[in-house]
């Protein structure tokens, strides 16, 4: 049986995108770490804005109601959890690239940058 796909009013944007992100900060957290993480605006802030979240719904959405509202289905719920999901993980990784915590280079048939640990170069956060 195939899911209905609803459609849905974005009434309050400040408040989806600000849950959007600590959903998709938590649900990144679970799965790499075994656990739920609350992370704070501060600290969410630095990895990607508010803004960026907002651009995505934007660019997804259906279309904006006569009250200036978004407008998506399910499916389209789904690719922007994905997408600020994929946001928040890329920007971290680079971040942690930026400072030597980790290698990371683009990779043309994935079409994606990618990380690793170079574990001959650098010891010294495993210890």
């Amino acid at each position: 049986m195939m899911k209905e796909n609803k459609e849905y009013i974005i009434t309050d944007t400040e408040e989806f995108v600000h849950l959007m992100r600590t959903t998709a900060a938590s649900s990144l957290a679970e799965e790499y770490l075994g656990k739920n993480k609350e992370y704070s605006d501060k600290d969410l802030d630095g990895i990607v804005t508010l803004g960026q979240i907002e651009s995505i719904i934007a660019e997804k959405s259906i279309e904006i109601d006569e009250e200036s509202k978004y407008v998506i289905d399910t499916n389209i719920f789904e690719d922007i959890f994905d997408e600020v999901r994929n946001l928040i993980y890329q920007s971290a990784m680079s971040q942690l690239a930026a400072k030597g915590y980790i290698e990371c280079a683009w990779d043309d048939e994935k079409n994606k940058m990618v990380f690793w640990v170079d574990k001959e170069k650098d010891n010294t956060y495993n210890k």
